[in-house]
């Protein structure tokens, strides 16, 4: 899967079954779980879905808009994926000191602020920032991950989220109630 995924010739429509059924191994439980025995595949996993998520899109302005929405569902799986990683990082021993690698909440965060994606989330869809939002919040509280800082940015998208709610006043245009489910 992460061969595919990681594929620059591979086409969005495949790289998107693979983007899920990485979310189905990863939202498996441990036990159920095997192929994650070794952290180095579970690495490797995350690794891709973290390098598919900041792709950016190769579409021009004009593009017909169901391409740009394209793009966006399959890249809604990638952030499914990483919401169930688990961890809000990895730690590698670099030159005797410990570095973030595959910082999976600072990605997600990246996508509930729409900071730096493109093409961004839909501001008439939120459904990308609500997955990237839920999963930010199933993270634990580990050393050197910063619960506070990720608790500002999710609370300016609530305040967006709350904005966007009221400008929709039959409330019936978006999906509310599922997202705030969430």
């Amino acid at each position: 899967m992460v061969k595919e995924i990681q594929s620059p010739t591979q086409t969005d429509e495949v790289k998107f079954w693979m983007l899920r059924a990485l979310n189905r191994l990863f939202a498996a439980k441990p036990a159920a779980n095997p192929k994650f025995d070794d952290p180095a595949v579970e690495s490797r996993c995350v690794q891709a879905l973290l390098e598919f998520l900041a792709r950016k899109w190769d579409g021009t302005a004009s593009s017909p808009s169901e391409e740009v929405n394209g793009f966006r569902y399959a890249r809604r799986e990638a952030i499914r994926a990483l919401s169930k990683t688990r961890l809000p990082f990895e730690l590698e021993k670099k030159d005797m000191k410990d570095e973030v690698v595959r910082p999976t909440a600072l990605a997600l965060l990246r996508v509930v602020r729409n900071d730096g994606i493109v093409p961004t989330a839909s501001i008439l869809e939120l459904s990308e920032q609500c997955e990237a939002f839920v999963g930010v919040c199933h993270f634990p509280a580990i050393g050197g991950y910063l619960p506070d800082y990720a608790a500002y940015h999710l609370g300016l998208f609530l305040v967006d989220f709350a904005t966007a709610y009221g400008a929709d006043p039959s409330g019936k245009a978006l999906a509310w109630r599922g997202w705030a489910k969430g």
